[in-house]
């Protein structure tokens, strides 16, 4: 396919999302707006839970689409709104004002740029990356104190990192580490003296994200990894 056809086709594809986008913003929000408290049930799972659920197989991957991206922080807000975070403890109140501040930025910088530029998957990769490091990672670091709250922001924010074309390797507990997509952290509780368990994971910290059909992480999991003593 030549550049000029590809071009072409990227236009009609934006200009189809845009109208699509619209009336599925309009469904999400008002899902958002009634949606009941989550279940007991709900509460139980743990963030690994909802990330190793997170799994996409998708091909889809951001085209451009400003509405998209405009709706997903329409969406925060709403969702942020509607949590009363006035009843919240302070930290768990600076914790999301952050977050959102985050995403805010996130979300403008991508809207900056031109699907026209060689560039574009590039640093929209590089977005997602400051994304994911700051909002996921504090979703996880507060999902001790309030899982019901924080499920519901991870809860959406999956759906935008999926509907960017992101998607999480999976990982299991007891499996080798695969250095092509995962690296160890520093732990001081990791000593084993089984010599089978040597450098399989004990602790997943962070799964890792790859955008689109890459397979090359553009974020590498991090893993507490058993070490033989």
């Amino acid at each position: 396919m030549q550049y000029s056809e590809w071009q072409e086709q990227l236009v009609e594809t934006v200009q189809a999302c845009r109208l699509k986008a619209q009336e599925e913003y309009k469904k999400r929000l008002n899902r958002i707006q009634t949606a009941q408290p989550v279940q007991n049930v709900s509460v139980k799972l743990t963030f690994n839970d909802y990330i190793k659920n997170f799994v996409v197989n998708s091909s889809s991957v951001y085209s451009g689409d400003y509405n998209m991206i405009e709706g997903f922080i329409n969406e925060w807000k709403a969702l942020v709104q509607s949590l009363q975070l006035e009843q919240q403890p302070v930290h768990v109140q600076q914790a999301i004002a952050i977050m959102t501040g985050d995403i805010e930025r996130v979300v403008e910088n991508i809207a900056s740029l031109s699907p026209n530029d060689e560039e574009f998957t590039r640093k929209v990769m590089k977005q997602l990356d400051v994304f994911i490091s700051y909002v996921i990672v504090s979703i996880r670091d507060g999902w001790s104190t309030n899982p019901e709250l924080y499920s519901k922001l991870l809860t959406i924010t999956n759906d935008f990192l999926s509907q960017m074309g992101v998607h999480t390797i999976p990982l299991q507990l007891g499996e080798k580490i695969n250095y092509e997509t995962t690296e160890p952290v520093v732990s001081t509780s990791n000593i084993t003296d089984d010599a089978e368990a040597d450098e399989t994971i004990k602790e997943i910290q962070l799964y890792p994200y790859v955008f689109g059909k890459e397979e090359i992480p553009f974020i590498f999991g991090k893993v507490i990894a058993w070490k033989k003593g």
